[in-house]
């Protein structure tokens, strides 16, 4: 065949195929959307048992409402400390809100020491708190009365104390509700009673609420 006649069959294709077509294509293959996949079970993401409560972790120590001796007293928490006593942290938490602690307490040299000079100023007391006020702990880990002592920062209207305190080496924050000794937390979850460890060496430990011993009032101090 002549090169014309190739040129020629090929533009009337090249024509043909540009033209527009009144019908759709239609192809042989079957679509994608036309294959039918067999059912395959899901899997379930979420075990099917409830998950154990873990213990909310406050995102800062210092509530947005706390006044300016409370945020003092938020202040300390997290803070470590390995050289002071558990009654040397107390007494330096007062000093920071500015409290005028009496010599006889402050020469105290450990709990039953602080509780005695406290005895004798009738300061011992087992009404709800205010802030400021001491907080003691008895017989925790074997350790005997007064073991540990605490600072009171807040008090909730269910009975609830809330206070900061130091233990191995850490200065922690608690809860202490009297009314329900045994209970760690209430319906809404709120957190009624924290456990409680004095030192280091086993996982022995007692609720605040069970462990409780006395209040030392401030205002009956000074």
């Amino acid at each position: 065949m002549r090169p014309i006649g190739l040129l020629a069959i090929a533009a009337a294709l090249l024509a043909a195929g540009c033209a527009k077509r009144d019908m759709p294509y239609r192809f042989r293959a079957p679509l994608v959307d036309g294959i039918a996949a067999p059912d395959v079970p899901r899997r379930r993401l979420l075990p099917t048992r409830a998950l154990p409560r873990v213990d909310p972790v406050p995102a800062t120590p210092i509530p947005p409402k706390a006044g300016p001796k409370a945020a003092a007293l938020y202040g300390f928490v997290g803070q470590r400390n390995s050289e002071d006593h558990h009654v040397e942290f107390a007494l330096r938490a007062l000093d920071a809100i500015e409290v005028r602690v009496p010599a006889a307490l402050r020469a105290a040299a450990d709990g039953p020491a602080l509780v005695e000079a406290a005895r004798a100023r009738d300061a011992l007391s087992t009404s709800p708190p205010l802030l400021g006020d001491l907080v003691v702990f008895d017989d925790l880990q074997g350790l005997g009365p007064s073991c540990l002592v605490g600072v009171v920062v807040s008090s909730r209207k269910d009975g609830t104390a809330e206070f900061v305190y130091l233990a191995m080496g850490v200065v922690r924050r608690g809860y202490l509700n009297r009314a329900r000794p045994t209970d760690k937390r209430d319906r809404d979850g709120r957190v009624l009673n924290t456990w409680l460890r004095a030192k280091r060496g086993h996982y022995s430990k007692g609720l605040a609420g069970d462990a409780f011993a006395t209040y030392i009032r401030l205002d009956r101090l000074l």
